[in-house]
């Protein structure tokens, strides 16, 4: 499970930035959902 501010689509491709790593990810096809400010806080903390 990745967790990002900004999504990016290519075709069925999916690109982002995980804000827990900073990793660049590339996801050749994904569901994306959108989650609460609170989820997202609490689940990318460092």
């Amino acid at each position: 499970m990745y967790y990002t501010d900004d999504v990016k689509r290519s075709g069925s491709a999916v690109m982002l930035r995980d804000a827990k790593t900073g990793a660049e990810v590339a996801l050749p096809a994904s569901e994306v959902l959108q989650i609460s400010s609170e989820d997202f806080q609490k689940n990318t903390a460092k």
